[in-house]
């Protein structure tokens, strides 16, 4: 998920910090090109599924998310914590914790999901993806 800096924009923060220019719009511009490549590779990995026709449960999206083949920033970052928040709590960020609070985690935010599922009975939300000209509800 990471992307490296490109050559131009490391030399514009550069040129920005020794002017004593603010470069803060270039790392907003980095930051907001992580989150557009990251929101991309993670709807993709839906796409694929769906056009495989697997089923998009909570349990596909631990099992493919989740997956301890990945690096642990995305696995932390697939059930929402951060590795730093991780090694905060810990004081360490080996894999071996990242996985294990990330399944935590993951298992909480299940919980709620679960939670609103059966609560929220007057409530609908209708999620359509459409890829192709083909629509999924």
């Amino acid at each position: 998920m990471s992307q490296s800096i490109s050559k131009e924009v490391t030399k514009d923060i550069i040129k920005k910090l020794l002017s004593g220019k603010n470069y803060r719009f270039e790392i907003i511009k980095i930051i907001n090109s992580q989150f557009l490549n990251y929101c991309i590779e993670f709807f993709q990995k839906i796409v694929s599924a769906k056009l495989k026709k697997q089923s998009i449960t909570l349990d596909w999206y631990k099992d493919t998310f989740l997956d301890q083949s990945l690096s642990s920033e995305d696995i932390a970052i697939h059930s929402g914590l951060n590795k730093k928040t991780v090694s905060n709590m810990r004081n360490s960020a080996t894999k071996e914790i990242i996985i294990e609070e990330s399944l935590k985690h993951y298992n909480i935010l299940r919980g709620i999901i679960e939670d609103l599922i059966k609560n929220a009975r007057d409530q609908i939300l209708l999620l359509l993806s459409n890829f192709k000209g083909l629509v999924w509800i």
